[in-house]
């Protein structure tokens, strides 16, 4: 072979080696979640999440104790006053699924199970630790039976087909499509 056939077939198997390894068939989600630095605004509560997502395919990641996949462990104390927590997924064989809408809930035990919640954000990335979206749900309201709106579920899209996929605040007494941010 000539110089110039040794260079495009080098040039081909450089190519092919980074297409497989920048593929990922996993992803990570890091899950935060905010409580409120209020007096009180902590609960003991047992903690459910819901996530999904449809671009590129239909996805949904479902907690219903949010301790056990939490990254210090089941019984670290979560959920307290001015607290960030993180908890972690592992999902393996789709890639990273761009999560649109959020539903965080608890179970109205334990005492003084009132919770203030800021946020919850998620970032998403592949095997190969490269970021691949960052969504983020703007809470900002109790999750309590004695405290305004009086219910301990909230749910908020975001649009999906935004780039970072970050929510701009905004309110609705329910939920309308994932092409808009509603918190309700």
């Amino acid at each position: 072979m000539d110089m110039k056939a040794n260079h495009v077939w080098f040039c081909m198997v450089l190519m092919i080696f980074i297409c497989f390894a920048s593929y990922s068939s996993g992803c990570t989600y890091d899950i935060s979640v905010k409580t409120a630095n209020e007096p009180s605004a902590g609960t003991q509560a047992a903690v459910a999440l819901v996530l999904s997502g449809s671009l590129p395919s239909p996805f949904t990641i479902s907690q219903t104790d949010l301790r056990q996949i939490g990254v210090n462990g089941p019984i670290y104390p979560y959920f307290q006053q001015g607290q960030l927590d993180r908890f972690r997924v592992y999902q393996t064989g789709m890639g990273c699924v761009k999560l649109c809408h959020m539903t965080l809930s608890h179970d109205n035990t334990g005492p003084d199970p009132s919770w203030d919640v800021e946020y919850v954000e998620v970032i998403a990335f592949t095997d190969n630790a490269v970021k691949q979206f960052d969504s983020k749900f703007p809470v900002n309201r109790w999750l309590a039976t004695d405290k305004e709106p009086y219910s301990t579920s909230a749910s908020v899209d975001v649009d999906c087909n935004a780039n970072g996929v970050e929510a701009r605040a905004g309110l609705a007494s329910s939920l309308v499509c994932p092409c808009a941010t509603n918190v309700a």
